[in-house]
Formats: structure tokens, C-alpha cells, sequence
């Protein structure tokens, strides 16, 4: 029992107050990879791991890969009078990746929820100039998902380019009922939005070594000291045994060296786009089992005026590859832009902050070695909805552990296959007017393989 009225929400990730703006509760963006670093990911790599978060990312796995993921939630929620615990969990992910042309172009496919809408909330109230009550509930469930095409090509050495092609598609129903104390039927607002849209996401990555420049000591050398030519050759001084034929001739300082640091910027673009939308709109009687009397149809599917905005993400990194990583994205979305007929209710432009790292760690485990990758991170963001007036702020950390499963270094290099799990902790919204406090639960599996690796026989 909670808030303004009573609160009580079924069993749904989704399961939210909030989720009533809009096109509902916004999913988690990315994978388990990405969830475990603050959801971050733009401008990270991996070559174990898929990244959708930029398809510009995906040449950088070489391997054909299937990822999929489940997500769980335990949810408190409070205001100032009252409070209410619930708990739920969906589907998150599914997909494939797959390498067209060797270290050139790759491709994925795959399935993942966009948004959910679980919400209900009830109460009673007078009736105006009368000394009866009435009963109120509004209610609302189901959602979007998305089912996406990426593509990702290595243009050189350091530049990548892709794009994802993505149709969202799914249902909301929600109800709106009234009933005057006592009586044995209802009057229901029924409305049902039927979702379908396009949507293209192009991004861009770019990587580099860090180099630094190393002063060497050199000598010079005639070259019959170690063939018959007498070729001037340079080589450094503390690479060879001393000879008294070798001449000191000073310091060196042409010599350009890789660190091992790698760093890296990613940028993804979100472009608005209007959806083929559809809105079905009923008055009902209904008795007290729900069981329906009568209805009057308002609007029979009819087209509706819907549109997602423009919103953008860019991304840095530095790591050292297979040993640890640093990562941060920005993201930005002109929510307020957004339009749907069938529901006016006013958003705000978001954007959020995201910092993470990975560390690669070895562990004796059982008498054998085992690869662990340890991941942490933090997130912000101001969210796009609005509660009595005040935009809602979500600040969340997280942190998560994949497991490398195959016991051989011969299965490592041929077909890696990961269990990842990771715990976001976080707090949406503030006491005086709704607050959120949730632990989600992600658990994922990753599967690398070669389908299309060549065999010679002897």
C-alpha cells in the first residue's frame, strides 16, 4: 500500500509507478557485459564477449557467438506515508553473432525487451455533493520488444563503422475503472495501444595504441663482426655482449615503442522516427469477477500519432588487453519530443553517466586454473518521467563476475564459453515524492564457437 491511493504491482520487471509514462519503464541497455560496467560500452571491445551497444564493435569478437540472459528484481517502494515490497523477473536478451568476412565485417541477430508497463493503483474517494464513496483502479500492463539486425566492419586497422536495424513491436492495455461502494458492476475505461516501428542506429569506433618514445643507448658496429660484409649496422647497446670492436657513439632517441595501452572512442546515433501505431479504445460494464456486461467500442484500432526521439551515446576506454579495462559512456535523449496520442503524459529530456571497469583474473580453483573477469561500475541518469511536478533521478552501481568454463587451453582458443552474473543495486525517485530502491539480478550465458574454422588433414 503506497502513495496516492494504494499501490500493488504484479509480478513483472517492469513492475513500476512510473512505468504509466510514456511507452514504460525503459529495459537496461546492452548486455550482461555492459550491465555489470554501469551500463556503459559504447567504446569497449572484447573479443570473448558481444557488444550491441555499438554494432560498430561487433568485427572485434571472432568468433560466432550466442548470448543469452534473464533478469530478476527485488523492488521496495516508499513515500513518505506508506510503503510496498515486490519482486519480479523477465526475459532480457538473445542473440547471435556471426563473422561474414574474416577481421572485416560481422553480423547479429538477436531479441531483447525494450520497455515494460506493470502497474496498479487503487483507492477510494467521495463522490462530490453526495455521501457515498467510490472506488477507484488504474491499471496497466504488458510492453515492447525489439528485434534487431546489426552490422559492424573493420574499414582499417583502427577504424570501425556499423549499424543496427531495429523493429520494436508489442501491446499496452490499460484500465481505468470506477464503482460506488457497495454496488455489484464497474464502469471501465478500456484502452489497448498496438506498437510497430522502425528504427536505425548507426555508430563508429575508433582504437589506438598508446606509444611512447625510448632514448637507447647504441654503439656503432662494423658488420664483420658477425658476418663477412662490412655493413654499418645500429643495435642497442645493452642487447649484446661487449666486443672491443664495437664503438660507443652516443643516444638514440628515434625509437618508438608500443605501451600495450589501448585507448579507444565510440559514438552510437539514435535517429527519431514515427511508428505504425494503433489505438483500440472501449467503455465496459463489468461485474465484480471482472466478467464482462456490456461495452461501447470508441475506437477500433485507428491509427494514432506516435514517434520515438533523436538520442545519442559516445563512449571512451583505455585497457590492456586480457588484463584490465577502463570505460565511461554519456548518453542523451530528447525525450520531450516524444508523441503519442494515446497518452499525453509529459516527459523530459534525459541523459545519463556511466563509468565501469573489467580486470582479468586468474584463480586456482579445484586443483586447476580458472580464468574469472571481475566487472564494477556506476551509473546515473536523469530519467525522462516526471512525478508531482519533479524529474526523477536513478543512481544505481553494480558489479558482476564472468566464469570461464572450458578446462583446456585448447578449448579456450577454439570455443570459450562464459557464465556471467552480476547485482545492480539502486535508488530511483525521492521519499517525499516516490521512491524506488531495487536489486536486479542478471544471469547470462555466453557461448563462442567456430563454425567456419578450416582443418588440414595430414
Amino acid at each position: 500500500m503506497i502513495g496516492f491511493g494504494q499501490i500493488m504491482l504484479a509480478q513483472n520487471i517492469g513492475n513500476s509507478p512510473y512505468s504509466q509514462n510514456g511507452i514504460g519503464d525503459l529495459s537496461q541497455d546492452g548486455l550482461s557485459r555492459n550491465i555489470e560496467m554501469g551500463q556503459t560500452g559504447v567504446a569497449s571491445p572484447s573479443s570473448y564477449f558481444v557488444n550491441i551497444a555499438n554494432p560498430a564493435l561487433l568485427p572485434v569478437n571472432k568468433f560466432t557467438a550466442m548470448d543469452f540472459g534473464v533478469i530478476g528484481q527485488l523492488k521496495s517502494l516508499r513515500t513518505s506515508t506508506a510503503s510496498d515490497n515486490s519482486s519480479g523477473g523477465n526475459f532480457n536478451h538473445l542473440l547471435l553473432s556471426v563473422p561474414i568476412a574474416k577481421n572485416r565485417w560481422s553480423a547479429a541477430i538477436g531479441l531483447k525487451r525494450f520497455s515494460n508497463v506493470n502497474y496498479l493503483i487503487n483507492g477510494t474517494q467521495p463522490v462530490i455533493n453526495d455521501v457515498v464513496n467510490y472506488n477507484y483502479t488504474f491499471k496497466g500492463n504488458g510492453g515492447t520488444n525489439e528485434v534487431f539486425v546489426a552490422n559492424g566492419f573493420r574499414l582499417t586497422n583502427k577504424i570501425y563503422t556499423g549499424f543496427t536495424t531495429s523493429y520494436y513491436f508489442g501491446s499496452i492495455k490499460e484500465d481505468y475503472s470506477t464503482q460506488i461502494v457497495g454496488d455489484n458492476y464497474k464502469s471501465v475505461y478500456y484502452n489497448r495501444t498496438n506498437h510497430g516501428e522502425f528504427n536505425f542506429k548507426p555508430g563508429i569506433f575508433y582504437r589506438n595504441e598508446l606509444k611512447r618514445r625510448i632514448t637507447k643507448e647504441i654503439i656503432k658496429v662494423t658488420k664483420s663482426v658477425l658476418d663477412t660484409t662490412n655493413t654499418i649496422r645500429w643495435i642497442n647497446k645493452d642487447s649484446i655482449i661487449t666486443h672491443s670492436k664495437y664503438t660507443f657513439s652516443g643516444k638514440d632517441t628515434s625509437n618508438v615503442k608500443g605501451s600495450g595501452l589501448i585507448y579507444s572512442f565510440g559514438a552510437v546515433a539514435d535517429f527519431s522516427h514515427t511508428g505504425n501505431s494503433t489505438e483500440f479504445k472501449t467503455v465496459q460494464r463489468r461485474n465484480n469477477n471482472d466478467g464482462l456486461i456490456s461495452e461501447d467500442t470508441l475506437k477500433n484500432n485507428l491509427p494514432i500519432e506516435y514517434s520515438l526521439p533523436f538520442g545519442f551515446k559516445v563512449g571512451f576506454n583505455l585497457e590492456r588487453t586480457y588484463s584490465w579495462a577502463i570505460t565511461s559512456d554519456f548518453a542523451y535523449k530528447n525525450w520531450s519530443q516524444y508523441k503519442n496520442s494515446a497518452n499525453s503524459a509529459p516527459l523530459a529530456n534525459s541523459y545519463s553517466l556511466g563509468i565501469g571497469g573489467e580486470r582479468f583474473v586468474k584463480l586456482k580453483l579445484f586443483k586447476s586454473e580458472k580464468l574469472i573477469i571481475w566487472r564494477g561500475g556506476f551509473n546515473y541518469q536523469q530519467t525522462p518521467y516526471f512525478f508531482n511536478g519533479q524529474q526523477v533521478e536513478d543512481i544505481s552501481f553494480s558489479t558482476g563476475i564472468s566464469f570461464l568454463l572450458p578446462k583446456s587451453k585448447e578449448e579456450v582458443e577454439l570455443n570459450p564459453k562464459f557464465i556471467n552474473l552480476s547485482v545492480v543495486v539502486g535508488q530511483r525517485g525521492k521519499l517525499e515524492l516516490l521512491r524506488e530502491q531495487y536489486i536486479r539480478i542478471n544471469f547470462g550465458v555466453t557461448v563462442n564457437d567456430r563454425w567456419f574454422k578450416r582443418y588440414k588433414v595430414d
